[in-house]
Order: structure tokens, then C-alpha cells, then sequence
């Protein structure tokens, strides 16, 4: 069924009031709301269902809740519950990847019907509705359109490009003794290569000027971060990943290796060396980078890249939240270096993230960087400090709303869940010393547990303007 088709059904059997969660997978359904159904937003898909119930016993019709992909799905899961005992009409409508991403382990993707099990059936289409909670799951392709990418001209395997994901510490300890130092690779802190990763501004073009057309990827460890492997969905190149992971990270075809396997090796033999002088023109890019963070101190990516170099230790941990903080990590701080990178990277949301990294504690400084979302998706993480005694640092982006989607649906509203909300509160509350810096204010090592980064705004529009048109 289509968005509109569903929104009719919806309508038809007394739906008037949905609970809507913003996010890039159900950009249809945020943008095609009809303007006879009330919306109320939420950020967090769990208060959701629950006002959803409440609603539902307020005006004797059901509600739905729509939502994006992911976690989001497993967070309504209580109020499913609740519904089908109290016998309520609640409506989750998922939006999900297309049907041919399933098992594959890439980004963001859960086998999501039938995960509420007993308490409610998934139907993709011709529902039944009764007092029972009901699970509709709908399938849709990418909402963000892609540039056209490289065509494929050489035969695969002269001219490999490695990207590497997260890696163990054995697994970091074999690939940094074997990997040539001369292999083109774009590497993310969870790898441990903070010292050769390529910058992924603009790779493949530049890999192509300077004679190297990128002809096949060699993936290690877990999955990338980086836009170059969501797009490789539609890249008509060879993939090979060595993982330990049970599934590829892509829905089209790929050949995956245990990581242990060495293949690999034999493989990058028969590579044509890339001209050493590429990787000094990479530094000098990455040097213009530097230049635009002093240009917009007070941007996001300048804050970012200030907390970590006042706050990262070498021989302590870091914790990168999901969305925009372990992003903008990657792209203007794989200079620092610490024992050990965490981030939870099987689904990628942004729940629980607080207090998984309150979990990785080991009694060495800790640092976590998390989105202000984040952070209030697991506001009660803190409960846990009187039992865990360990030193940590919590660090958080307040931009004031869900920025990840102002580049990616060009500053749409309806996407930003905004608030001004800080968190000092928060911190007061649970006894942890708080900071507040604004912009481009010093950043003090050992001065609080919390600290809040408030970005200008403008100064960051600017920086990304600027970072586009390298």
C-alpha cells in the first residue's frame, strides 16, 4: 500500500489523532499528513504509545503511532503490551527498508514484523481492526535521493579501497601488523587507524584524478560509519568485508570472510600502487579542514573537536553516541587518541545510549559524547552512579533538536523536533557537576561530569556551506 492509500485506510476505520516520530525512513509520512488527522510529535517513540493509550481512552477511537526503522520499533513494545490487556485500539505504522534488505545487517536494518510476537499481528496491507493492538508494517525505498556515483571502468581488483569499521584489539593488532601502509584506506575511530585514514571528502573523485580508479572495497571489522558504504548499495562495485559479524552490512551482492581469513593478503598484491604524493595532498586537505574549524570556532564540528582534544585522554575511553556526535567525531578528531573506542553500532539508535556507555565503565577516564536527543531518550541513566564508582565525563551537543536532518531535509521543520531545553537540571539533579560552554569558550579538563556544548547555529550552517563546496 502507499502512504496515502495507508493514511485512507487509517481515516476510514475512525483514526483522527496520530502520534507522530520524525525520521528520515518515514519522511513520507511526515510529509504527507492529511490535514484532517491531528499530529502530535514526539522524539522518543516510547512516551508515544503511552500518550497514544491515553488518548485512546480520552476519545474512544484508536491511534496510531507512526514511526521510523530500527530501535524505534522494539521501543514501543510496553505500550503494545499494555494495549492488548486493556484491549485497546493502538496502531503502530513502521516504516521499514525495502524487502530485499532483510538479514542483510546493513544500517539500521531489524527483521521487524512480527516482533511484537503474541500482543499484536503485523500486516503490510487489508488490516483488520478491533480492540487489539495491531502492527503495520510498510515498506519504502530511501527518502534522500543520491548523486549518480562512479561507473565501474576497470576490471575489479587492480585498484582496492579499504574501509575499515569497528575493530577488537586483536583484530586491530593483526591488520596494523599486515596492512601496507601505502593501501588507500578511510578508517573511523572505532578501527583504532586514527593516524591513516584517508579524508572521505570527496575520496573516489579525488582517487580517480590522481589515476586510481577505485575498482573494488575491501571492508574490515564491523560496519562503516561513512555515506560511502550506504551508497555503495547502488555502486556497481565488487565488495569483499572480512568479519566476524554473521551477515554482509548490504543487501546487494558481497562476498564476506571471517576476519581471521587472510585472504586479503594475496589480494593486495596484485594492486597498482597508488602515487605516494595522493596522500600528501590528503594532508594538505586536511589541513584546509583545520583552517575552516578555526574559521567557525564556535560551530558544532569546532566545539566537537575542542571537547575531545581537552577532555581525551590516551590512556582512558571514549564513547561516541550515534547520529551527529560519532560523525562529526570521525571527521574532525581522528588526531586523538585513546585505549579504547566504544559506540553501539548493531542498529545504530540513539536509545539507552547514556546508559550503555555508563556500562563500559572500568575505573580509567571515560569520555562520552551524545546529541542532546540522546539524552533525553535515557535521562534516568545517571540512576545507576551510586553502584558503578568509576570516573566518567559526559558530554552533550545541545543544538536544540534533531540537526542530523537539517542537510538532509534542508532545515524542514517538521524534522527538527526543536526545544530549549539545557541540561542543568538534569546534572543538578543526580548530583553531577555541570558546564555549560557557549560556542567558543575554553574548555577545562576535570571541571564537571557534565558538560553542555551549545553550538551557534549560524556559525555551523556556515562550516557545513563551506565543508560542501571543497
Amino acid at each position: 500500500m502507499t502512504v496515502d492509500a495507508i493514511y485512507a485506510r487509517l481515516y476510514e476505520q475512525g483514526v483522527r489523532c496520530v502520534c507522530l516520530c520524525p525520521g528520515a525512513r518515514n519522511a513520507a509520512f511526515v510529509k504527507k499528513l492529511p490535514k484532517t488527522m491531528e499530529s502530535i510529535n514526539f522524539f522518543e517513540e516510547r512516551s508515544a504509545g503511552f500518550f497514544a493509550l491515553g488518548r485512546i481512552q480520552q476519545t474512544k477511537k484508536p491511534v496510531a503511532v507512526i514511526i521510523t526503522s530500527g530501535t524505534a520499533v522494539g521501543e514501543l513494545l510496553p505500550a503494545v503490551m499494555e494495549a492488548y490487556y486493556a484491549m485497546l485500539p493502538l496502531i503502530v505504522v513502521s516504516a521499514d527498508r525495502p524487502k530485499r534488505f532483510r538479514g542483510s545487517g546493513s544500517p539500521q536494518v531489524a527483521e521487524q514484523e512480527g516482533i511484537f510476537g503474541f500482543f499484536a499481528e503485523t500486516y503490510e496491507a487489508d488490516w483488520v481492526l478491533d480492540n487489539r493492538p495491531i502492527h503495520i508494517n510498510v515498506f519504502l525505498e530511501d527518502p534522500i535521493p543520491r548523486p549518480p556515483l562512479l561507473e565501474v571502468t576497470e576490471r575489479a581488483g587492480h585498484y582496492p579501497l579499504c574501509l575499515l569499521g569497528a575493530l577488537d584489539a586483536n583484530e586491530y593488532a593483526r591488520l596494523r601488523a599486515v596492512l601496507p601502509r601505502d593501501v588507500p584506506l578511510l578508517a573511523e575511530s572505532l578501527s583504532g587507524f586514527w593516524d591513516t585514514s584517508l579524508q572521505e571528502i570527496r575520496l573516489l573523485d579525488r582517487l580517480r584524478e590522481a589515476a586510481y580508479p577505485v575498482d573494488c572495497i575491501y571492508r574490515f571489522g564491523g560496519l562503516p560509519t561513512s555515506r560511502l558504504w550506504r551508497d555503495l548499495e547502488s555502486f556497481d562495485i565488487p565488495v569483499i568485508s572480512w568479519t566476524k559479524l554473521p551477515f554482509p552490512g548490504l543487501a546487494r551482492p558481497s562476498v564476506r570472510y571471517d576476519l581471521s581469513c587472510e585472504t586479503f593478503l594475496e589480494l593486495l598484491d596484485k594492486r597498482n600502487r597508488l602515487d605516494l604524493s595522493f596522500f600528501d595532498r590528503d594532508a594538505e586537505l586536511k589541513n584546509s579542514l583545520h583552517a575552516l574549524l578555526e574559521r567557525f570556532p564556535a560551530s558544532e564540528p569546532a566545539l566537537m573537536k575542542r571537547a575531545a582534544e581537552a577532555l581525551v585522554t590516551k590512556e582512558g575511553s571514549v564513547f561516541l553516541g550515534n547520529s551527529l556526535p560519532i560523525r562529526i567525531f570521525d571527521l574532525v578528531c581522528s588526531h586523538v587518541q585513546a585505549k579504547r573506542f566504544y559506540a553501539s553500532r548493531g542498529l545504530s539508535g540513539i536509545d539507552g545510549q547514556l546508559s550503555t556507555f555508563l556500562g563500559t565503565l572500568d575505573g580509567s577516564s571515560c569520555i562520552g559524547f551524545f546529541g542532546d536527543l540522546t539524552a533525553l531518550y535515557d535521562l534516568a541513566a545517571p540512576w545507576v552512579m551510586s553502584q558503578v564508582k568509576a570516573p566518567f565525563v559526559i558530554c552533550i551537543m545541545n543544538n536544540h533538536g534533531g540537526r542530523i536532518f537539517d542537510r538532509l531535509f534542508h532545515g524542514d521543520a517538521r524534522f527538527q523536533n526543536e526545544h530549549n531545553f539545557d541540561f542543568s537540571g538534569w546534572a543538578e539533579m543526580f548530583g553531577m557537576r555541570y558546564v555549560k560552554i557557549d560556542g567558543a569558550a575554553a574548555i577545562i579538563a576535570e571541571q564537571a561530569q557534565v558538560y553542555e556544548l551549545v553550538p551557534d547555529y549560524t556559525q555551523t550552517q556556515a562550516f557545513w556551506e563551506a565543508y560542501d563546496r571543497f
